[in-house]
């Protein structure tokens, strides 16, 4: 099944997005000194957890094909 330049465009945008996310969170520090700091690193490591698993889904769903139409490129993870 063929998909349309316009979907793959929009997937590819929106793994480059989904990627962008994954690295803030992951350039992120901890400020303990801060209110709440706690819960902001609770819900950025599940916001990342979520986002990575978008991003598996949406390779598996495109046959392995990564933004930017690489097969085997591999999604940001650590």
């Amino acid at each position: 099944m063929s998909v349309p330049a316009g979907e793959r465009r929009s997937r590819a945008g929106i793994l480059g997005a989904l990627r962008e996310v994954i690295a803030a969170l992951d350039r992120r520090r901890p400020q303990q000194h801060r209110p709440g700091e706690a819960t902001v690193a609770r819900e950025s490591a599940s916001l990342r957890s979520e986002a990575s698993d978008r991003v598996d889904a949406m390779e598996r769903d495109a046959g392995g094909v990564a933004a930017g139409g690489r097969p085997g490129s591999s999604p940001v993870r650590s």
